[in-house]
Protein backbone atom coordinates (compact mmCIF):
# COMPACT_ATOMS: atom_id res chain seq x y z
CA UNK A 1 0.00 0.00 0.00
CA UNK A 2 1.53 3.32 -0.99
CA UNK A 3 0.07 6.68 -0.05
CA UNK A 4 1.61 10.07 -0.84
CA UNK A 5 -0.06 13.02 0.83
CA UNK A 6 1.73 16.30 1.19
CA UNK A 7 4.59 17.35 -0.97
CA UNK A 8 7.28 16.26 1.50
CA UNK A 9 6.25 12.97 3.19
CA UNK A 10 5.28 9.64 1.65
CA UNK A 11 4.01 6.75 3.79
CA UNK A 12 4.42 3.20 2.39
CA UNK A 13 3.37 -0.10 3.93
CA UNK A 14 0.93 -1.41 6.49
CA UNK A 15 0.76 -3.26 9.78
CA UNK A 16 -0.96 -6.65 9.95
CA UNK A 17 -3.49 -7.03 12.80
CA UNK A 18 -4.23 -10.50 14.23
CA UNK A 19 -7.02 -11.14 14.96
CA UNK A 20 -8.62 -8.33 12.96
CA UNK A 21 -9.78 -5.22 14.81
CA UNK A 22 -13.17 -5.26 16.41
CA UNK A 23 -15.74 -3.08 14.65
CA UNK A 24 -15.60 -0.73 17.66
CA UNK A 25 -11.82 -0.20 17.35
CA UNK A 26 -11.95 0.18 13.56
CA UNK A 27 -14.65 2.86 13.85
CA UNK A 28 -12.72 4.64 16.63
CA UNK A 29 -9.57 4.82 14.48
CA UNK A 30 -11.40 6.15 11.44
CA UNK A 31 -13.36 8.71 13.48
CA UNK A 32 -10.28 9.83 15.38
CA UNK A 33 -8.32 10.60 12.23
CA UNK A 34 -11.35 12.09 10.44
CA UNK A 35 -12.25 14.43 13.31
CA UNK A 36 -8.65 15.56 13.82
CA UNK A 37 -8.19 16.32 10.12
CA UNK A 38 -11.53 18.14 9.85
CA UNK A 39 -10.54 20.34 12.80
CA UNK A 40 -7.14 21.12 11.25
CA UNK A 41 -8.57 22.26 7.95
CA UNK A 42 -11.59 23.89 9.56
CA UNK A 43 -13.46 26.21 7.31
CA UNK A 44 -15.85 28.60 9.11
CA UNK A 45 -18.63 27.40 6.82
CA UNK A 46 -18.09 23.73 7.79
CA UNK A 47 -20.22 22.19 10.46
CA UNK A 48 -18.42 21.14 13.64
CA UNK A 49 -17.36 17.47 13.50
CA UNK A 50 -19.14 15.21 15.96
CA UNK A 51 -17.36 14.86 19.31
CA UNK A 52 -15.19 11.84 19.92
CA UNK A 53 -15.93 9.44 22.72
CA UNK A 54 -13.71 9.97 25.78
CA UNK A 55 -10.26 8.50 25.11
CA UNK A 56 -8.31 6.40 27.60
CA UNK A 57 -5.29 7.96 29.28
CA UNK A 58 -3.78 11.10 27.83
CA UNK A 59 -3.71 11.06 24.02
CA UNK A 60 -0.52 12.36 22.41
CA UNK A 61 -0.30 15.63 20.52
CA UNK A 62 -0.41 15.70 16.76
CA UNK A 63 -2.51 13.86 14.22
CA UNK A 64 -3.13 10.15 14.78
CA UNK A 65 -3.17 9.31 11.08
CA UNK A 66 -3.74 5.56 11.59
CA UNK A 67 -6.74 3.93 9.97
CA UNK A 68 -7.73 0.39 9.12
CA UNK A 69 -9.02 -1.47 6.12
CA UNK A 70 -12.68 -2.45 6.01
CA UNK A 71 -11.88 -5.91 7.36
CA UNK A 72 -9.80 -4.59 10.27
CA UNK A 73 -6.84 -6.82 9.33
CA UNK A 74 -4.35 -4.02 8.60
CA UNK A 75 -3.47 -0.47 9.61
CA UNK A 76 -1.85 2.25 7.55
CA UNK A 77 -1.28 6.00 7.75
CA UNK A 78 -4.01 8.11 6.17
CA UNK A 79 -3.18 11.62 7.30
CA UNK A 80 -3.99 13.92 4.37
CA UNK A 81 -0.57 15.53 4.78
CA UNK A 82 -0.87 16.54 8.40
CA UNK A 83 1.03 13.89 10.39
CA UNK A 84 4.73 13.66 11.13
CA UNK A 85 6.84 10.56 11.71
CA UNK A 86 7.02 11.43 15.40
CA UNK A 87 3.25 11.95 15.78
CA UNK A 88 2.21 8.71 14.07
CA UNK A 89 4.78 6.80 16.16
CA UNK A 90 3.52 8.36 19.40
CA UNK A 91 -0.09 7.65 18.41
CA UNK A 92 0.70 4.04 17.51
CA UNK A 93 2.32 3.49 20.91
CA UNK A 94 -0.69 5.12 22.61
CA UNK A 95 -3.18 3.00 20.64
CA UNK A 96 -1.21 -0.16 21.43
CA UNK A 97 -1.09 0.64 25.15
CA UNK A 98 -4.73 1.66 25.57
CA UNK A 99 -6.72 -0.18 22.91
CA UNK A 100 -4.95 -2.82 20.85
CA UNK A 101 -2.29 -4.82 22.73
CA UNK A 102 -4.74 -6.59 25.01
CA UNK A 103 -6.66 -8.26 22.16
CA UNK A 104 -4.53 -7.92 19.04
CA UNK A 105 -1.01 -8.59 17.78
CA UNK A 106 0.46 -6.14 15.27
CA UNK A 107 3.42 -6.79 12.97
CA UNK A 108 4.78 -4.92 9.97
CA UNK A 109 6.66 -1.91 8.68
CA UNK A 110 5.60 1.51 7.47
CA UNK A 111 8.37 3.38 5.67
CA UNK A 112 8.25 7.17 5.56
CA UNK A 113 10.28 9.12 3.01
CA UNK A 114 10.81 12.87 3.08
CA UNK A 115 11.16 13.99 -0.54
CA UNK A 116 13.03 17.18 0.35
CA UNK A 117 15.73 15.73 2.60
CA UNK A 118 15.76 12.12 1.31
CA UNK A 119 15.44 11.04 4.93
CA UNK A 120 13.83 7.60 5.09
CA UNK A 121 12.48 6.25 8.36
CA UNK A 122 10.93 2.88 9.21
CA UNK A 123 8.24 2.48 11.85
CA UNK A 124 8.55 -1.21 12.68
CA UNK A 125 6.23 -3.31 14.81
CA UNK A 126 7.09 -6.84 15.91
CA UNK A 127 4.67 -8.62 18.23
CA UNK A 128 3.30 -5.25 19.44
CA UNK A 129 6.74 -3.72 20.10
CA UNK A 130 6.93 -0.38 18.27
CA UNK A 131 10.28 0.95 17.11
CA UNK A 132 11.47 3.63 14.75
CA UNK A 133 14.74 3.68 12.85
CA UNK A 134 16.29 6.18 10.48
CA UNK A 135 17.27 4.16 7.43
CA UNK A 136 19.00 6.91 5.49
CA UNK A 137 19.19 10.64 5.60
CA UNK A 138 21.27 13.71 5.05
CA UNK A 139 23.52 12.96 8.07
CA UNK A 140 24.93 9.41 7.99
CA UNK A 141 25.86 9.54 11.71
CA UNK A 142 22.21 8.92 12.60
CA UNK A 143 21.50 5.98 10.30
CA UNK A 144 20.35 2.92 12.18
CA UNK A 145 19.67 4.89 15.37
CA UNK A 146 16.51 3.82 17.16
CA UNK A 147 14.40 6.58 18.68
CA UNK A 148 17.35 8.72 19.69
CA UNK A 149 15.85 11.76 17.97
CA UNK A 150 12.41 13.27 18.19
CA UNK A 151 12.31 13.47 21.98
CA UNK A 152 10.92 9.97 22.55
CA UNK A 153 12.62 7.44 24.81
CA UNK A 154 14.37 4.45 23.29
CA UNK A 155 12.49 1.19 23.61
CA UNK A 156 13.78 -1.38 26.08
CA UNK A 157 15.87 -3.91 24.22
CA UNK A 158 16.61 -1.62 21.26
CA UNK A 159 20.18 -2.00 20.11
CA UNK A 160 22.18 0.40 17.99
CA UNK A 161 25.06 -1.20 16.14
CA UNK A 162 27.64 0.99 14.44
CA UNK A 163 28.77 -1.30 11.64
CA UNK A 164 31.27 1.26 10.30
CA UNK A 165 33.33 0.99 13.50
CA UNK A 166 33.39 -2.83 13.23
CA UNK A 167 34.91 -2.96 9.74
CA UNK A 168 38.54 -4.03 9.58
CA UNK A 169 40.98 -1.25 8.81
CA UNK A 170 42.87 -1.09 5.60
Amino acid sequence: MSRAFRDDLEFHGALVVEPPLTAEHAVLLRRLTDVQLRRLRADPSDEEPPPLPPLAGTPPDGVCGWTSCGHGCCLWVDDAGQASVASVTRWLRYLMRHYLAERHTLDGVVVVRDRHTSQTTAIRVRANQVGRVLLCGPDPRYRGHWDGWGGEPSEPGSVVVDLASRRPEG
